[in-house]
């Protein structure tokens, strides 16, 4: 028997995350597609034009003027031609309670996405000792003796 495949909300998909990241889903993997692979997640204008905005009974341009920015900064958010900036995220974090931390988390978990999503075989990791030697190891092989 086949497994069921169904769609399931952009809210449900962001609960599934939270809880994998709390550490409650199978790995702490943010985002999963149905069938197991790393699916993208979505970005943060998706999220407030989608999911928030039809909640608060609020147009972009009445939001936009509530948090003091200019309507076409939103709107670019919203479109998802702009990023969320620390400022933006710290104007939504207030207004809606989430806190800026959240649209930056948000944003840079839609940014390493898209960043993993380029396959680079000329870059290969480089061979390097992570311990700094200490103040006296470089006094002494200096030939330097207090």
């Amino acid at each position: 028997m086949k497994p069921v495949e169904r769609k399931i909300s952009h809210e449900q998909t962001l609960r599934i995350a939270i809880e994998q990241d709390r550490g409650y889903g199978p790995d702490r993997t943010m985002y999963k597609a149905i069938d197991g692979t790393d699916a993208a997640p979505l970005h943060p204008g998706e999220i407030l034009r989608v999911d928030i905005l039809p909640c608060l009974s609020m147009t972009a341009a009445q939001l936009a003027t509530y948090i003091g920015l200019p309507r076409s900064e939103l709107d670019r958010l919203l479109t998802e031609r702009a990023s969320m900036t620390p400022d933006l995220a710290q104007r939504l974090g207030l207004a809606l309670g989430h806190g800026a931390h959240y649209w930056l988390a948000l944003q840079m978990q839609y940014d390493l996405w898209q960043a993993a999503q380029i396959q680079s075989e000329n870059i290969r990791p480089i061979s390097w000792n992570r311990r700094r030697p200490s103040h006296r190891t470089r006094l002494s092989s200096a030939g330097t003796n207090p």
